[in-house]
């Protein structure tokens, strides 16, 4: 979606746009490359079909939209390397990635067991975006052209208003979205176990595929605590837009946080509803006016507090969650993702030729036995960056 919402946009600004699929058909994966190509605003071509070398002459710029899922993401460590453009580092934990990349390529061709990956990456881009601040540090340090945190550009479900309740009347929280332990569903089956009124007045709906074994799992804890929970599985869109219009409040929880920013937590904002949030990654930034935050890994106490105060006092969620509302439709426009998008663009283009060239002399140091920071390659990198007018006063490379 993120993909399809920044093509489009791009396009729209009159930008012929090519989308290449760099997913792979690898059934161990998942296979995504079978699936059918979302629409596109120009013509959809397949990666690894594609040599990189031909792709760079054909293009003026190249975004790599790229996420801790390998079946999605495969061909693009290739076409990095043949091809240089700017990364767009969706998630800020790429364990996966690097354990079916190594599964599944030839020896020798991946960076060893335990490499951070993001650094990587950004080491051989022109340019680099992430989504929130907590991430950011690292990429910036390693990525020779300039780096850009951009709140992520989502779409709008357009979810009716939330319905007015009446104090104490039942109460539907959801979280949305794969039941991963990491989304602290029993932090909220536990939070709701712990007040009688809460048991007594609330349902609990996982609004995303659950396993079979994670199903069971939560249905028998919420069982030995007497919460009601019901678990709706995967979800078309407009199934989406209506289980979230029949929700009063929902539990964007995460633990650890892996992602670098949360989707769920755009939409949910988006809806009206008053939204939980961890205190921790990317939720960082999101303002405190418009969420309401619970310690990371210790949730329930804290929790069950706002879900009784939610419960006996509608109001609140009310107007927290309009004004959020409000919030996310002018943040997370792709028009303000794309105005900050297209200068490093063209910021990365110019400066490609100046990253080339301070590849080969880093690498050639290094035949020497000089590190990449070595005060003699910095003061290079600065000469060179002058050289090709690419110091950035506000140095937010």
């Amino acid at each position: 979606t993120w993909a399809s919402l920044v093509a489009f946009e791009l396009h729209a600004r009159g930008h012929a746009v090519t989308v290449v699929r760099a997913e792979n058909a690898i059934e161990a994966v998942g296979a995504p490359l079978k699936a059918p190509a979302l629409p596109a605003p120009g013509r959809v071509l397949v990666g690894r079909d594609m040599s990189g070398a031909v792709l760079a002459t054909q293009q003026d710029a190249i975004v790599y939209a790229l996420g801790n899922h390998f079946g999605y993401h495969s061909e693009i460590p290739r076409l990095l390397a043949e091809a240089p453009g700017v990364v767009v580092l969706h998630d800020a934990e790429m364990s996966g990635f690097l354990h079916f990349w190594h599964a599944l390529s030839p020896r020798g061709t991946v960076p060893g067991p335990g490499t951070p990956l993001l650094p990587w990456f950004a080491a051989r881009a022109t340019g680099a975006v992430v989504h929130s601040r907590f991430y950011a540090e690292g990429v910036r340090a390693a990525c020779t052209g300039q780096t850009r945190v951009l709140q992520l550009a989502f779409f709008d479900l357009d979810v009716a208003p939330p319905r007015r309740r009446r104090p104490q009347s039942r109460l539907v929280i959801a979280t949305i979205g794969e039941a991963n332990p990491n989304k602290r569903h029993e932090a909220v089956i536990d939070a709701i176990g712990l007040v009688p009124a809460l048991c007594a007045g609330t349902t609990y709906r996982v609004l995303g595929h659950a396993s079979p074994a994670r199903q069971a799992e939560l249905q028998s804890r919420a069982d030995a605590l007497g919460v009601e929970i019901e678990f709706k599985g995967w979800l078309t869109l407009d199934d989406l837009r209506t289980a979230v219009a029949e929700t009063d409040v929902l539990c964007c929880l995460r633990w650890p946080v892996t992602e670098g920013a949360s989707g769920s937590a755009a939409l949910a904002l988006l809806s009206g509803r008053p939204v939980m949030v961890p205190d921790v990654g990317s939720f960082i930034d999101l303002p405190d006016e418009f969420v309401l935050r619970v310690p990371a890994g210790n949730e329930t106490p804290t929790l069950a507090g706002y879900l009784l105060t939610l419960f006996h006092h509608p109001e609140i969620g009310e107007r927290r969650g309009s004004a959020a509302r409000a919030w996310a439709r002018e943040t997370f426009l792709v028009t303000h993702y794309v105005d900050r998008l297209l200068p490093l663009l063209h910021q990365a283009t110019a400066a490609a030729p100046m990253i080339a060239l301070m590849r080969g002399f880093e690498a050639e140091a290094a035949s020497f036995g000089l590190p990449p920071d070595d005060p003699l390659i910095m003061r290079s990198r600065t000469t060179a960056e002058r050289s090709f007018g690419l110091i950035d006063p506000s140095r937010d490379r």
